[in-house]
């Protein structure tokens, strides 16, 4: 078996926890509380992201966009941005979740500051409803959703991508729905990319195009998703996969613990009702189980993932978003070397791992991370919250926010 020592930072009450990670059982110990040096992935030019790398600027709220009574205040989120010759910003959203619909949006003001408040900050226009343009996937199965979007610049076409949010049905082999979004929308025939809509449905990265040229014969776009839904166990790790069907990261469902994706140690399964797919802590080492995958983007020389993580007691009787009595988030940063050595094959798909952190939305109102996108050319990362604001006090539905990070290297 092809091994590697690789280096994993974790948070554990306060501090960071250096662990080697391709052991059987892996055996911590302590380290600083910055971040130690990778020296199975840091290279000389190579510049890491860290939480401490991004930092608020501000954003926008995102309008209700009332569609027959069903609003944005229930939208599952993902999140697809194009920006135009004028300046202004189209976005896709995904709308109500039970309308399984894509809501488009335009952004022609000046974002808000990150001292106001999120209901003080400008608004988003709502342009249209693209309509059901996911329907021949989601068929009469009414666990699949529109989860994923990405604005196609070389074909001038918008690609949608799904998840199944309870996978008790097989998933359907083609799932990437390509949109003509002109003055008419065109939904053309389904695509196939040879990758499971489970793994990598439901998000979009674009490579940088170095790496894309080098590992990618060129090709920019890749999905990306992985982690924890209902009904059919979990997929225990961050997946990405090219457009050539090429899972460069991937773990099997319920794999071994060797498979999975490391975390904090801050949960117990204790009980009669502990989920069964879900493994124990190795001392201060945890194992993914129903962690959830968010949001991803490729920032600079890396790929981040935003994850939500069960902590405390866990019980499967729960039925909540990851069957514990409490949740946190944080970051998960997959170096651009690492997934390097995936593609050539010196690290197998099922053992990529990543450096994580808490992740800090430095603003009260932001909490529930939906979507991610990634601007290159000004170095600034889009991160969409649900649940952000209310129009106002005596209404209980809340809206999401599109919040703008620059990004510090």
């Amino acid at each position: 078996m092809r091994t590697l020592t690789l280096i994993l930072i974790a948070v554990t009450s306060g501090k960071y926890l250096a662990a080697q990670d391709l052991s059987p059982i892996p055996k911590p110990s302590r380290g600083t509380k910055r971040p130690a040096a990778d020296a199975a992935s840091e290279t000389a030019t190579e510049q890491r992201l860290t939480d401490k790398s991004f930092e608020l600027l501000g954003g926008w709220r995102i309008p209700p966009a009332n569609r027959n009574g069903q609003t944005m205040g229930f939208t599952k989120g993902g999140l697809g941005i194009r920006r135009n010759d004028d300046g202004s910003m189209t976005l896709w959203i995904g709308h109500h979740v039970k309308n399984k619909t894509v809501q488009e949006f335009k952004i022609d003001s000046k974002m808000g500051t990150s001292e106001a408040l999120v209901a003080k900050w400008p608004s988003a226009s709502s342009v249209r409803n693209l309509g059901k343009v996911y329907s021949e996937v989601s068929g009469s199965n009414s666990y699949i959703e529109p989860r994923g979007y990405y604005w196609d610049a070389k074909r001038q076409r918008l690609l949608v991508s799904g998840r199944q949010w309870y996978a008790t049905q097989g998933s359907p082999k083609k799932w990437i729905v390509p949109v003509d979004v002109g003055s008419e929308v065109v939904v053309e025939p389904a695509e196939s990319w040879g990758l499971s809509m489970q793994g990598f449905g439901g998000g979009f990265i674009e490579l940088s195009q170095a790496f894309a040229d080098k590992y990618n014969q060129g090709v920019l776009i890749c999905a990306s998703r992985g982690g924890y839904e209902s009904g059919q166990g979990s997929i225990p790790s961050v997946t990405l996969g090219t457009q050539a069907g090429r899972a460069i990261m991937a773990s099997r469902w319920n794999s071994a613990k060797d498979d999975r994706e490391r975390r904090d140690a801050d949960y117990d399964r204790a009980g009669a009702m502990k989920p069964p797919w879900v493994y124990d802590p190795d001392g201060e080492v945890g194992y993914w189980g129903t962690d959830r995958v968010e949001a991803t983007a490729w920032v600079n020389n890396a790929l981040i993932a935003i994850i939500t993580h069960p902590t405390g007691r866990m019980n499967y009787a729960l039925q909540n978003h990851t069957l514990s009595t409490s949740s946190k988030k944080s970051i998960y940063i997959y170096d651009e070397s690492v997934l390097a050595a995936a593609c050539t094959g010196r690290i197998p798909k099922n053992r990529v791992r990543g450096r994580w952190y808490p992740w800090v939305s430095q603003h009260k109102n932001l909490r529930h991370v939906v979507g991610m996108w990634f601007d290159s050319q000004k170095q600034q990362l889009y991160v969409l919250y649900a649940r952000s604001w209310r129009q106002n006090e005596s209404v209980n539905e809340q809206y999401p926010a599109l919040a703008v990070y620059r990004v510090n290297t």
